[in-house]
This record gives C-alpha cells, sequence and structure tokens, in this order.
C-alpha cells in the first residue's frame, strides 16, 4: 500500500512543489519504501510506496509509453495478470511486472472507465497532459481513502489522508459543525463530510474529474443498481456457490510478493477466512489476535482453537491498561480527524505485532454487512420510512438527542443547528431501490457504517504501522454475489449469517459455530471505572481548565456523567471517551491553527 498527494493549477497558473513534497513526505508511514515526483507547469503528483508486488521495478509516478499520461496509485489490483494478459494482446507494452502499470493501460483504452475491470482496493489519481485533466478514483466499498480540497482559484489538492493537506496554508480550517455533530452521535464522520468545512473525502465507488479548474463528481458503481436482482436458489446450491466465491475472492486476495498473514478473532468470518487460506497455501499460515486479561472482552481461547485446528502459525498479544493508555495519547496525535472507535487502539496493537513478521494481512471486514451479522439485523425488520432509523440503529448512537443537549453547551448547540445536515443524502434514492427492510438495513451499513468506522480504523490503524491489510470479502464479484443471495439465507429464525454458519458446519469447531457475536472493542467502563493510569488520562482531560474554556461541553453535565459512572448509576465510558477524544484532536490539531491565526 501507498500514499499519494498532488496539486493540479488552471492553466498559465503554477503548482507549489515544496508543498508537493511536504504533502508526500506526511505519508511517510503508508509508505516507507520509497518515494517519488512528477512535476509539470500546473501538476504536481507525489508517492511514498511499501512494496508488496513487484519489489523491484514498482516506483511511482509512472508514466505510459511516451509520457502524457502519470499516475500515483495507493492500490492492490487482485485480478492483474489476467488483465495485464488481456491488454498485451491488446499491443499494450509494460516496463513493470506490478499489479499498478494495469490502471494506466486501462485508462488509455476506456478513459474513466478504467475502474470497471479492476478487483481490488484503489484510490488512486491520473494526471492526463495532453488535456489538462485529473483523474481521482476510490474503490467501490472506500476501503482506501482520498481527501480533497478545491480552491477558490479553481485548484485543487489531494491526498491519502487529511493531515497532508493541511500543510497547505492558505486552506480554510473552519469547523463543520453538523459533520462534528454527527461525531458526537456516531463516534465518526461520515463520508463526503470531514471535521474541516472546505474538505471532501472522495465518496466510495465515486471518481472526480477536474479539467481547467473545475470538478464534477460521478458513481460508477452501486449495489442497489445492479442489474442482478436478489434470486431464489436452492440452499444447497447456494452453499455450492458461496464455497466457490470463497476459494475464488481468497485466492486473489493472497497473491503478493511478500508472505501474507491473518487477523484471526475466532469469530466466523476471520476463522473461515483462515481455512480458506490455509487450504490455498503450502505453508502454515501466519495468524496474529488480540486477548485481554477481561474474559468477557478477550477471545484468545477461541482464536487459539481455530489456529489449532488449521496448524498455523499464531502469535497473540495482550493489551493492558498501561498499553492502550500510551497508544491512545499516540493515536490522538496522529489521527487527523476526531475518531472514537475506541477499537482502534488495539487494532494498532495487532497491526503492529503482526508489522514484526508479515507486510499484508487479511481481515473480515464486510462479511457482517453482505450476511446480515449485526447485533441490530433482526428478523422483524420492515420496510421503513424513517431513514435514521436504518442509518443509525439505536444500538449505534452514542449519545440520545437529550444526553448531547445536556452536554453541549447552547453556543455550540446553536452553531449546529444553523446548518441543515442530512447523512441519508446521498444514498436515499438507491435506498428506495432495496426491496425490503433487511436489505436496507444492509445497504446503509455499506453505505455508512462500513466506510466511515470500520473501514477508516483498519486502513488509518494498519498505515500507521506500515503494515497493508486486505479484505476479500469486499471484492466485488464476492461482494454482488452476496448480495444476491435471499434474505433467508442470511437472517433466518433470529440466527445471523445462516448460509456461513452451514458452510462451515464440517469445518470449524462448534465453539465457533455456536459461540454469541462479541464485538471487538476494549473494556472501556471498567477501565473508566478502575483507578489507573488509564481513566487519570480521560477524566483529568475532560475536568482540566483547558477543556472547560473552551466553551463547548456543561462542566456541571460532564461531572454528572463521571460521578454516575464512578458510583456505578450508569456506565458513561463511551461517552466520556468520544468527548475525550475530540477534546484530544482539538489540541493537537486545532489548537494551533488558532495560534497562527492569531
Amino acid at each position: 500500500m501507498c500514499g499519494i498527494s498532488g496539486q493540479v493549477k488552471p492553466r498559465n497558473e503554477v503548482i507549489d512543489r515544496t508543498l508537493v513534497q511536504r504533502m508526500t513526505r506526511a505519508l511517510a508511514h503508508r509508505g516507507p519504501d520509497d518515494e517519488g515526483f512528477r512535476f509539470e507547469q500546473n501538476c504536481g503528483l507525489g508517492h511514498r510506496r511499501l512494496s508488496i508486488i513487484d519489489l523491484s521495478t514498482g516506483a511511482q509516478p509512472l508514466s505510459n509509453e511516451d509520457k502524457t499520461i502519470w499516475l500515483v496509485s495507493n492500490n492492490e489490483i487482485y485480478n492483474y495478470l489476467e488483465l495485464r494478459k488481456e491488454l498485451i494482446s491488446r499491443g499494450h507494452r509494460f516496463s513493470t511486472s506490478g499489479d499498478t502499470e494495469v490502471i494506466l493501460h486501462l485508462y488509455e483504452d476506456l478513459d474513466e472507465k478504467c475502474v470497471e475491470p479492476l478487483v481490488g482496493m484503489f484510490a488512486f489519481a491520473i494526471w492526463d497532459s495532453r488535456r489538462k485533466r485529473l483523474l481521482l478514483a476510490r474503490d467501490r466499498f472506500g476501503i482506501k481513502p482520498l481527501y480533497y480540497h478545491e480552491d477558490n482559484d479553481g485548484g485543487l489538492l489531494f491526498a491519502s489522508e487529511l493531515k497532508a493537506l493541511l500543510l497547505h496554508a492558505g486552506l480554510s480550517r473552519e469547523m463543520d459543525l453538523p459533520a462534528l455533530h454527527q461525531y458526537f452521535l456516531h463516534l465518526t464522520i461520515p463520508e463526503p463530510s470531514t471535521i474541516l468545512e472546505h474538505v471532501h473525502k472522495l465518496p466510495a465507488a465515486h471518481l472526480l474529474i477536474w479539467e481547467d479548474g473545475k470538478a464534477v463528481l460521478r458513481q460508477y458503481w452501486d449495489l442497489a443498481i445492479l442489474d442482478t436482482p436478489a434470486r431464489e436458489i436452492a440452499e444447497e446450491d447456494a452453499l455450492e456457490d458461496l464455497r466457490y466465491h470463497l476459494q475464488q475472492t481468497v485466492a486473489l486476495s493472497l497473491r503478493s510478493d511478500v508472505p501474507v498473514g491473518l487477523f484471526l478473532s475466532g469469530g466466523l468470518d476471520s476463522s473461515i477466512l483462515t481455512w480458506m487460506a490455509s487450504a490455498a497455501q503450502p505453508t502454515p499460515v501466519k495468524t496474529f489476535s488480540v486477548a485481554f486479561t477481561e474474559k468477557q472482552f478477550d477471545e484468545g481461547e477461541y482464536s487459539r482453537l481455530v489456529a489449532r485446528r488449521f496448524g498455523t502459525h499464531h502469535q497473540e498479544i495482550l493489551v493492558t491498561k498501561d498499553a492502550a493508555t500510551n497508544v491512545a495519547l499516540q493515536l490522538s496525535e496522529c489521527l487527523d480527524e476526531p475518531f472514537a472507535d475506541s477499537s482502534c487502539i488495539p487494532t494498532y496493537l495487532l497491526c503492529k505485532h503482526a508489522r514484526e513478521s508479515v507486510k499484508t494481512v487479511l481481515t473480515g471486514e464486510g462479511a457482517d454487512e453482505l450476511f446480515a451479522g449485526n447485533p441490530w439485523h433482526r428478523d422483524d425488520q420492515l420496510r421503513s420510512e424513517n431513514i435514521d432509523s436504518l442509518l443509525y440503529p439505536p444500538s449505534k448512537i452514542v449519545f440520545t438527542r437529550d444526553q448531547l443537549d445536556s452536554i453541549l453547551t447552547q453556543d455550540l448547540r446553536s452553531l449546529i443547528s444553523k446548518s441543515a445536515y442530512d447523512p441519508a443524502s446521498g444514498i436515499r434514492a438507491n435506498l428506495l431501490r432495496c426491496v425490503g427492510g433487511l436489505e436496507q438495513c444492509l445497504y446503509t451499513d455499506l453505505k455508512v457504517y462500513l466506510p466511515s468506522d470500520l473501514l477508516t480504523k483498519v486502513d488509518r490503524m494498519s498505515m500507521l504501522a506500515s503494515l497493508e491489510a486486505r479484505v476479500p470479502y469486499l471484492n466485488h464479484p464476492f461482494a454482488e454475489f452476496a448480495w444476491t443471495l435471499p434474505p433467508n439465507l442470511k437472517l433466518r429464525n433470529g440466527i445471523r449469517k445462516h448460509l456461513l454458519r452451514r458452510l462451515s458446519e464440517d469445518m470449524l469447531p462448534m465453539d465457533i459455530l455456536n459461540r454469541p457475536k462479541k464485538g471487538f472493542s476494549i473494556p472501556m467502563d471498567l477501565w473508566l471505572w478502575e483507578h489507573g493510569t488509564f481513566r487519570d488520562m480521560v477524566y483529568d482531560t475532560l475536568l482540566d481548565r483547558r477543556t472547560k474554556m473552551r466553551g463547548q461541553f456543561n462542566p456541571s453535565s460532564v461531572q454528572s456523567m463521571l460521578e454516575d459512572h464512578d458510583k456505578l448509576r450508569q456506565f458513561h465510558g463511551y461517552r466520556l471517551w468520544t468527548l475525550f477524544v475530540f477534546e484530544m484532536w482539538q489540541r493537537n490539531f486545532a489548537d494551533s491553527w488558532c495560534t497562527k491565526e492569531t
């Protein structure tokens, strides 16, 4: 995986080469192996490389034969061998042996439709110097990130992470308050918004085409508008199809010039990947898992059970409060947007540990959203006209509206309420194409929860450790197959992921098949109740004079929450954590902006 950045300007204007260099170097953790640039008068491209495929000739920016088209990309294209063979048969010549160059030649043949044949994860930029045109593209599920900012003069900046764009002195630091409101409710900021009003995320499955100072967004793919409606199929036939498609997607995801490991939680999704990967490789797979001393959060016995079943080389790390405290402070300095999913802490520790042995891992994200595995996926779901209830079921909401009204000061609530914000606006039309309540719920999870929370967490934590994370369930041929399966094969009599369980009956231990779903998180309520460094870090920050002086949180409401938590009247661990993360983000980022501006 890699990090990309760049700047384009309208004709006769000159880009800032130093800025592009600085932006690119701010992404060094995403690509520690190499660095490259391409500069023209009104275009600058930068690239940082983590070498996974084509270790010797895969440097970027990459050009076509006559140097008129240039590419920087953050990608793994799993079907590149098949695409390469087809492109060579059409007369294209390759200067590298890796996967990235296929994008370049597909663009020569197909223009913006170059994304359509790609199976994998990607965020890339193509500069067509003949047309003075920039094409930005992001993969179908938003596995890889891409941020952009449009200048008042028609210029455009882009980068893999927001922190790179922040190096542009002219970038407005004005906070997007409606997006901030979404953060307080749901831990994260959903795309296309960011914490800054004038910076946007390129939405999943979208292109941005910039030409002569004007940018246009286009969507190129969506599950809800596929010409493959849900079909009736016998369960035994569906099982055979599922086995075939799983084998194919895992085999593609294992393509690499370096060893590939697996994150193994002992849940159904990661256990199936371990089964499939072990069957596909002649040597034992390396698997990695997390353990806690708190038994209700520890999944170690299950991951060890699966590791023994398939003979993997298994490694386990113990996550403690002290380790979490150190990581929390480190992450608060690295995450350039508020992000309060506390599972990023064990995820980062796991990535950091795995990176000592491998450069690439497979993870199980996406299976819950395709096969109905989340707690809010229920048999009694009906078609709902209340879109918000589908976007954010109660089990995913951090603060109730009343709690948030109590916590936020009147001044902040007034600022937030001045701007209308509809998080469903980008998916509302396609949502109505879904044929039933369960399908609607799965669709909204795939469009909102998955990219804004789960995939953001996996990308940022893995890249911070310079580790590539691949998600086989989200390779789009597999996802399209899964989407067409009838709902009763996904959810039956209250049993989630019915078909995946049937498939695994003869291969996985019954303890894995019958265990209740356990979310991947830290013992937040307990750690903030027990005296120690973790609790002190959060409490001291929320009670600090610096926090109170901002005038954003009502001190009396925060104090009441802390007292309720201490006296076991009501646990507020995740709410307190959400407030803490936002305050630390301000100290590490926003305060420096205010200092510079004043």
